[in-house]
């Protein structure tokens, strides 16, 4: 899935405070016809994305983020709306508050998948009503936040964000808690690729949803990407073959069956022999748990792409792929 950078639509900027005695509901406990009429915002809101509809989606936000960010509607919202299969979602969480203190921070506890998160933002209203809208979508999903205010009998978008919540069907602290088993194993390969994947999610609402294990989760991606760094110095020639293939990236790709490894690497084999080329990267994937650690072991499969010389930047360099299956 195209990747979608983490988007800023707020009335206002976080503040570093904290705010007791904040009365709030949490999904149940909430007024059931308050919480009907939030839900058909929420149908409104993910229906104008869905069909690009920067216009409605301007309609519905406070006077505040109309001056913050009315600019940048037509430029987002239709990269939202190229994100979106449907307008179709869950709602995997929200709440109500009742005594806000305006202009100050407000902290909403949360879980998500057994883990905890809390809700930062600072209120301009007294009352305040959030969302967490999970949209339609394969193993790689987004999250669309948005937090409403109300303004004397109208309920108007103070915050909305859309960002990046799980990938290859896991939010970041799963993917912190894969990336640790397989570095406990020395699979350091693989304990990259996680903690790679999770620094791409862990962030799926900015500032305004943090989870609570993000120091921990920041601690364990700097270790593991330093050691991966000094254990495989890429590029890394494969000196086992006689061929001396080049591999000079790794990472994980989507594709409509889940996130693989793609191995890169330049070999010296002519390209007009196909036959010697399958023959290089067959070998290569045999000893592929020699090379990497653990990469044998860990996915179903591995995607390779040969280079015939080492691409750069804006070149268009001829490639030749290959699929193995572990």
């Amino acid at each position: 899935m195209k990747r979608i950078f983490l988007l800023l639509l707020a009335a206002a900027l976080w503040q570093a405070c904290d705010v007791n005695g904040i009365d709030y509901d949490k999904n149940e406990d909430i007024n059931a016809e308050l919480r009907g009429r939030m839900h058909e915002k929420a149908d409104a809101l993910m229906q104008a994305l869905y069909e690009n509809d920067a216009q409605a989606v301007k309609g519905m936000m406070s006077p505040g983020m109309k001056t913050e960010k009315m600019a940048v509607m037509d430029t987002v919202i239709p990269i939202i709306s190229g994100a979106l299969r449907s307008a179709q979602y869950e709602v995997i969480d929200e709440f109500s508050v009742q005594n806000s203190y305006k202009e100050e921070v407000t902290i909403i506890p949360g879980e998500l998948r057994d883990a905890e998160y809390r809700i930062r933002y600072k209120a301009e209203n007294e009352q305040g009503y959030g969302l967490l809208l999970l949209p339609e979508g394969d193993q790689d999903k987004l999250l669309v936040t948005v937090i409403y205010g109300k303004y004397e009998d109208t309920w108007r978008i103070n915050i909305l964000r859309v960002g990046e919540f799980a990938l290859d069907g896991m939010i970041a602290p799963q993917l912190y808690e894969q990336a640790g088993e397989y570095y406990d194993k020395g699979h350091l390969a693989n304990a990259g690729i996680a903690v790679s994947l999770m620094s791409r999610c862990m962030y799926p609402a900015e500032d305004f949803l943090i989870y609570e294990k993000e120091e921990q989760m920041q601690e364990l991606h700097d270790e593991v990407i330093s050691k991966v760094t000094a254990a495989y110095d890429l590029p890394l020639v494969v000196e086992a073959l006689e061929s001396q293939p080049l591999v000079i990236s790794i990472y994980m790709q989507s594709f409509k069956e889940g996130f693989f490894p793609q191995i890169s690497y330049v070999t010296n084999i002519d390209f007009a022999d196909s036959t010697a080329l399958e023959a290089e990267n067959i070998r290569m994937h045999e000893m592929l748990g020699e090379l990497f650690t653990g990469m044998d072991e860990n996915t179903d499969y591995v995607v390779y792409s040969v280079y015939e010389e080492m691409p750069g930047p804006q070149d268009s360099v001829q490639t030749y792929g290959f699929v193995r299956e572990n």
